[in-house]
């Protein structure tokens, strides 16, 4: 947590904010310092005071939220002022919020409190997509071994993936299955489709990629594809396949 604020009652109020929710707060004198700090600690939020148009942290601000690299960084301003072309200006801005003095509290209380929140979900929501991405690598990577062993499997996961999307919304429109079927679990479905014939990468080649029929004891051997492809996802540990 950064901040920078003069008002002596504004910084007895967001302190004890801060202790209340158990937050670090790091206070900084000048914008140097600040950009110093927004490279080096990566704020989780930060609080300035700004009380003119003039402020140079208006065109910090503006900086900040110009650069692809900073723009996510959450700010919440404080100002005693009283010019709109100020509140204008500010409102421009993608920030977590602007609070406008008499300062309280409880105000203090609640909008902190909220901010935080909202910071600790977006973060959340990008670690889950993160992972979310991770995993589809490693879909794609296993589904690739299972292709590179026999290139009939590779055209046989993509034929499979498309049907069982198809299927899917087919019994969802149909009005089946309504509650499982969400969009999120329909697209979770597809992309773990290819994982289905990933024990085939456990199957000898002399069988796998026998031209002819298969006898009985090389049958038997085939379908443990099932079960070695179960315990490959289980190691990995890819949820929702």
């Amino acid at each position: 947590m950064i901040t920078h604020i003069q008002d002596v009652d504004a910084r007895y109020k967001l302190s004890h904010v801060f202790k209340e929710q158990g937050l670090i707060e790091l206070r900084i004198d000048d914008y140097e310092e600040f950009f110093h700090a927004l490279i080096h600690v990566r704020p989780y939020l930060f609080i300035v005071e700004i009380n003119s148009l003039d402020d140079p942290y208006v065109k910090v601000i503006q900086i900040i939220k110009k650069s692809v690299l900073t723009r996510s960084v959450p700010i919440m301003v404080i100002s005693q002022a009283k010019e709109e072309a100020l509140y204008d200006e500010l409102a421009r801005h993608d920030l977590v919020s602007i609070i406008q003095g008499p300062y309280h509290q409880g105000v203090f209380d609640v909008e902190v409190r909220q901010a935080v929140n909202m910071i600790q979900s977006k973060l959340m929501l990008d670690t889950t997509q993160d992972l979310q991405a991770v995993q589809t690598v490693m879909i794609s990577g296993l589904a690739s071994l299972a292709e590179y062993r026999d290139p009939e499997t590779g055209e046989h996961i993509k034929r499979t993936q498309n049907y069982v999307k198809a299927l899917a919304i087919t019994l969802k429109r149909k009005g089946l299955f309504t509650e499982e079927l969400t969009t999120e679990n329909i697209e979770s479905i597809y992309m773990s489709v290819p994982l289905h014939d990933i024990g085939k990468i456990g199957i000898r080649d002399e069988i796998l990629l026998k031209a002819g029929r298969l006898n009985k004891e090389e049958f038997e051997e085939m379908k443990t594809h099932t079960t070695l492809g179960y315990e490959a996802i289980i190691k990995v540990g890819i949820q929702g396949a």
